[in-house]
C-alpha cells in the first residue's frame, strides 16, 4: 500500500512539474547548437522580440510579435522568424522569406523551460536562460 502512495505521489509531482502557464514562460531564451547565427527570443507580458546576429556580430534580423499560450499549452508566436541557422551573407534573402506563426509545445523538464520550431525532436530548439524579461514593448 505505502508502495501505490508513494508511486502516485511521484506521478502528482512529475505532472506539476510540466505544467507552464504565462508567468513561467516571460523571460530570454536562446537557441542552441547554432553555427551560422546567435538568435534569441525575449518575450515579455505584452509581446516578444528575436534578435538574429550572424556569427561576426552583426544584426541581420530584428523581429517583434504577439504570443499567447494556447488551451492546450503550447505557446504560440505571431510573425515568428524561423531560423534554419543558415548563413546571411550567402543567402540574404533569407531574411525576407521565412516568417509565419508559430505553434510549439512548451517542455519544462526538470526545470529547464524550453519550445522548439524544428521539424524533428530536439530540433530548433530554444532554452530559457532568464525569467525576468519586463521590459516594455515598443
Amino acid at each position: 500500500m505505502a508502495i501505490i502512495g508513494i508511486t502516485l505521489l511521484i506521478i502528482v509531482v512529475a505532472n506539476r512539474s510540466c505544467v507552464i502557464d504565462e508567468q513561467n514562460v516571460i523571460g530570454t531564451y536562446v537557441g542552441k547548437n547554432l553555427k551560422n547565427t546567435k538568435d534569441t527570443v525575449r518575450i515579455y507580458e505584452c509581446g516578444y522580440e528575436q534578435m538574429i546576429y550572424s556569427n561576426n556580430g552583426i544584426l541581420k534580423i530584428e523581429n517583434h510579435g504577439k504570443w499567447e499560450i494556447t488551451e492546450s499549452g503550447m505557446i504560440r508566436l505571431s510573425h515568428f522568424f524561423f531560423n534554419y541557422d543558415r548563413d546571411f551573407d550567402k543567402y540574404p534573402e533569407i531574411a525576407l522569406t521565412s516568417y509565419g506563426e508559430l505553434t510549439a509545445l512548451v517542455q519544462n523538464r526538470m526545470g529547464e523551460i524550453r519550445f522548439c520550431s524544428g521539424h524533428y525532436e530536439g530540433e530548433g530548439c530554444y532554452y530559457q536562460v532568464d525569467t525576468t524579461a519586463t521590459r516594455t514593448m515598443r
